[in-house]
């Protein structure tokens, strides 16, 4: 199934590549590929396009003028333009929607592959964070990624999608199937040792969110539901092991340090100073009050937008999102890409509330999470990309009596 998958789309799986190759502190062209991979994709959306989106260049718009009245720039700006340019909707069009739809989804099948990498590191001992920083506590794991906040943030995702992939993969053999919980559960592991506990909370609840889609009734979300907290409470001796990173982290907001209630603090600081232009694109205080425009870690995405682009940036992002919303009874119905892409926007959308990354060009997070947020976008004008009809694969006690079909429009992306 993988492997046919793997044949009939590697342009998307070749992109998805180099788009992840950027976390990896192991290369030193990934930001190349990164950008590369971005501009493949704005190209081939503007040839495509029939008309042109208007909230985001007015976002884009919006975004300079903020800047310039705060008397900032960054060069991150032209990048935030590409982002906007690739993963949104701004160049619109059913076969651009298409392209982009298929590279999201081959972006959740290469994350597994990322996990995979990154235990191997764990079993290894290889850890880059120790590498390339000096007095950091070997308690700081980040395999072959940069820090370990980016191998949180990134196994979160891949959380939700190998979920995904055990329910697609349900009428396979057994060893194929059982092989793919197991990984699960690992990655899961990954999750704690990565000590994160807002990307593992974030990613919990989105894979309990796929887990209600694909429940046909209540009783079934239920017993699921059970047979997640017997696996739970069998494994939590061995989820503790790795845990200590984060049990760190818990002592130190008891004893008064947490590095992430400054941040809010600071941005809300920074939102009332300035309340309709914001400070600026890129644009932030530092731990020690300093104002520094380009990278700098906000602590919030969502609000980050109220301190970099003010209340009419937030009105702009609330109109954007407002297209974006889809029905929970239409995903349960549907299945197929609204769950894998839906429960992906759930866990990105709670993720940052505590990592900011959607004004952040530079990380691949933000790319995911403007695709995810383009293809709910152009969902709700052009419908689903590819419309087949599967029977669901349902245990027969639990077959309706009309032997009731689902929309799975997954079928061309990941054929079985």
């Amino acid at each position: 199934m993988l492997v046919t998958y793997l044949k009939e789309n590697k342009i998307y799986v070749l992109l998805a590549a180099m788009i992840l190759l950027s976390v990896f502190a192991v290369t030193t062209y990934g930001q190349y590929t990164y950008y590369g991979a971005m501009a493949l994709i704005m190209i081939q959306s503007i040839r495509k396009k029939d008309s042109i989106e208007s909230l985001f260049p007015v976002l884009l718009l919006w975004l300079l003028v903020c800047s310039l009245v705060n008397g900032v720039f960054d060069w991150r700006y032209f990048a935030f333009i590409l982002v906007l340019g690739c993963a949104s909707p701004m160049f619109s069009s059913y076969e651009g929607y298409l392209y982009r739809s298929k590279v999201l989804f081959a972006i959740c099948m290469v994350l597994p592959i990322v996990t995979i990498l990154n235990l191997y590191a764990y079993h290894a001992g290889i850890n880059y964070f120790i590498l390339i920083n000096y007095n950091v506590s070997d308690l700081n794991f980040s395999g072959f990624l940069y820090h370990p906040m980016w191998l949180s943030a990134i196994n979160g995702a891949s959380n939700v999608s190998l979920l995904y992939l055990f329910y697609k993969m349900k009428g396979s053999q057994w060893f194929i199937k059982y092989g793919i919980l197991m990984l699960l559960l690992a990655s899961v592991y990954l999750s704690v040792v990565a000590a994160s506990r807002s990307a593992l909370a974030a990613s919990l609840i989105a894979m309990a969110s796929m887990v209600y889609f694909y429940s046909n009734t209540g009783g079934k979300f239920i017993r699921n539901g059970v047979i997640v907290a017997i696996l739970v409470s069998l494994l939590l001796p061995y989820y503790q092991s790795g845990g200590e990173q984060m049990q760190k982290k818990m002592d130190d907001v008891e004893t008064g340090g947490n590095s992430r209630r400054d941040k809010w603090n600071a941005r809300v600081d920074e939102f009332e100073s300035s309340p309709l232009f914001g400070i600026g694109f890129a644009t932030a205080h530092d731990e020690w009050g300093n104002l520094m425009t380009g990278t700098v870690e906000t602590g919030s995405g969502w609000l980050t937008i109220l301190s970099q682009s003010g209340l009419i940036g937030a009105f702009i992002m609330f109109l954007i999102l407002r297209r974006v919303y889809v029905p929970i009874e239409e995903i349960r119905e549907k299945r197929g890409l609204l769950v894998i892409f839906g429960c992906e926007l759930i866990y990105l959308f709670m993720h940052s509330c505590f990592e900011g990354y959607i004004y952040t060009a530079g990380y691949c997070p933000c790319l995911f999470f403007w695709l995810v947020v383009g293809f709910f976008y152009e969902y709700n004008k052009y419908g689903l990309p590819i419309e087949t009809v599967e029977e669901d694969e349902e245990d027969e006690d639990e077959v309706e009596e009309d032997e009731e079909l689902y929309e799975e429009v997954d079928a061309d992306f990941l054929p079985s």
